[in-house]
């Protein structure tokens, strides 16, 4: 896996890894959110099904769902995407219009993979992002077990680099920040051709696609230059993820070049640090200076305060001192401005930008040492990725 292809490079810990593989095997990722309270209700507007997958990405797997059940994918809801290659334990939230069918038809699934562990009903609507976290059990393979001190460093730190793992960027290729990018820069024909880049219009409409994209492409041969149009044929959730793709790209190459720095999760003058109220959901920042500076520096080692960075938007305010230097070169790097994100042609592309933890703790690590395998137990909070949490510890 090159990480540098999404901007990650660099390392908060100074040991060296364990090395190793993971997801070798499909049973070595396994991932179950932890869901916040949903309250329970006999006669609820909304049918809950916690599922249990395996070998499936949310998107295409909701895709199959909602044709199953005879309704549009806009009907059902989840908390958060997950990869394929693992096993998985989510919740999913399903507006369907006869509930009683709903229920009988989620009895009867009989899909590969597919385990329905449990169905209620309930008045709350999901939505992406309404979760705690995920705990994590995953086995790294042919690890080098002599290398373990580095999980007492990263303990003693009690955090890791909160960098946006490959998962973010495509689930084969690591392209969708590259499409992102072109649709920003309003290059709609080069970003539906780089999205397509690897199959023909003709392999697209044959074969094992999915539906949207035979959509897009029987649009495309009725349309030929009407890219735009092509564009929103697309699931609104992935049109939308393609932009965020290329903040992340953005956000995760500013840790990097953040993580050349001495101490670098100890607040600098100029950062723009969150306060740890309720983590991830931080609701609080401040601007360190020179009168509270030794006061954030403490309350970082305490993990009370976290330095951030922008995840680029129509309103994207920089920081200041050296880590404003470093926003600002990465965006002449790109190529870009603020002004980028407000997108008229294809609105719901357009992103105020928002500020995102630079490091992030984790919680509940455990692990033992099978042979030459190391399995390893932890929790982390939403919008956290087990790879790179991994990757610190790996350092492959």
């Amino acid at each position: 896996m090159n990480w540098k292809v999404y901007g990650v490079e660099n390392y908060l810990t100074k040991s060296p890894g364990i090395g190793g593989k993971i997801k070798v095997k499909i049973e070595d990722f396994v991932v179950e959110e932890v869901p916040i309270e949903i309250h329970k209700e006999n006669n609820g507007k909304y049918v809950y099904a916690k599922i249990k997958l395996v070998n499936w990405e949310t998107n295409r797997f909701v895709a199959k769902l909602a044709k199953y059940l005879g309704i549009s994918r806009k009907r059902i809801t989840f908390a958060g995407n997950k990869d394929k290659r693992g096993i998985t334990t989510q919740y999913f939230c399903i507006n369907h219009p006869n509930r009683e069918f709903c229920e009988e038809k989620l009895k009867k699934i009989k899909m590969r993979g597919v385990e329905i562990l449990e169905t209620f009903r309930s008045n709350f609507m999901l939505e992406i992002g309404a979760l705690k976290g995920n705990k994590f059990v995953v086995r790294v393979r042919d690890a080098n077990i002599k290398n373990m001190r580095v999980i007492d460093e990263l303990k003693s730190l009690g955090i890791f680099p909160n960098f946006f793992g490959p998962q973010r960027f495509g689930e084969n290729e690591p392209y969708t920040h590259i499409v992102g990018k072109y649709i920003l820069e309003k290059k709609y024909r080069e970003a539906v051709e780089y999205y397509f880049s690897r199959y023909s219009i003709e392999d697209v409409l044959c074969g094992d696609h999915r539906d949207y994209e035979k959509i897009m492409a029987m649009h495309l041969k009725n349309n030929p230059h009407d890219y735009i149009g092509a564009l929103k044929k697309l699931p609104k959730n992935l049109l939308t993820l393609f932009v965020h793709a290329y903040q992340s790209y953005i956000f995760n190459r500013i840790v990097s070049k953040r993580l050349e720095m001495e101490e670098p999760h100890i607040p600098k003058i100029g950062d723009v640090v969150f306060i740890a109220e309720e983590i991830p959901n931080f609701k609080r920042e401040i601007t360190v200076n020179e009168f509270n500076l030794e006061k954030m520096k403490k309350l970082a080692l305490e993990r009370k305060v976290f330095v951030t960075a922008p995840l680029f938007g129509y309103s994207t305010k920089l920081s200041s001192g050296i880590q404003g230097i470093i926003e600002k070169e990465i965006m002449e790097e790109e190529g870009i401005n603020r002004e980028i994100f407000i997108n008229k042609d294809v609105p719901e592309v357009s992103s105020a930008g928002r500020r995102r933890a630079i490091f992030i703790p984790f919680e509940n690590l455990e692990f033992y040492i099978d042979e030459k395998d190391v399995v390893f137990k932890f929790f982390l909070y939403k919008g956290c990725y087990a790879t790179s949490f991994l990757r610190e510890i790996m350092k492959s």
